[in-house]
């Protein structure tokens, strides 16, 4: 059986979804630099694909503001900090992309975490 908080009262019978939350390993692996940018590259088309069509699955069943997390998300797909500083990172140590994304995405967030702001700092 599962608890949990309620979010009003009464009784519901109903599936039950639980969140778990994937370990990722992300090895660092040696590769062609030239072909894990282009990996890069093509992942990132894909993710935003994939985000503009859950996004035109959300409208009308979340508010605008609740849709706007799918706009900050198309962001940081198109943000040439983030990319040039992935890309880089390929390039001069001649990694594979995946290691890079989660190197720099996790520079990002202790970024975000360090600053002062609470608006910020909840970003990540």
């Amino acid at each position: 059986m599962y608890k949990g908080i309620a979010a009003s009262s009464g009784v519901v019978v109903s599936k039950v979804y639980k969140l778990e939350h994937p370990v990722l390993n992300i090895e660092r692996k040696d590769a062609d630099a030239e072909t894990e940018i282009k990996k890069l590259s093509e992942a990132l088309v894909k993710t935003q694909k994939d985000i503009e069509t859950i996004q035109k699955k959300a409208v009308g069943k979340l508010t605008d503001e609740d849709l706007a997390i799918f706009d900050a998300h198309l962001m940081v797909t198109q943000d040439p900090e983030f990319i040039g500083q992935i890309e880089e990172l390929i390039k001069s140590e001649n990694i594979n992309a995946e290691f890079a994304v989660n190197e720099v995405g996790g520079m990002f967030i202790s970024m975000f975490e360090a600053m002062e702001d609470a608006y910020f700092k909840e970003r990540p």
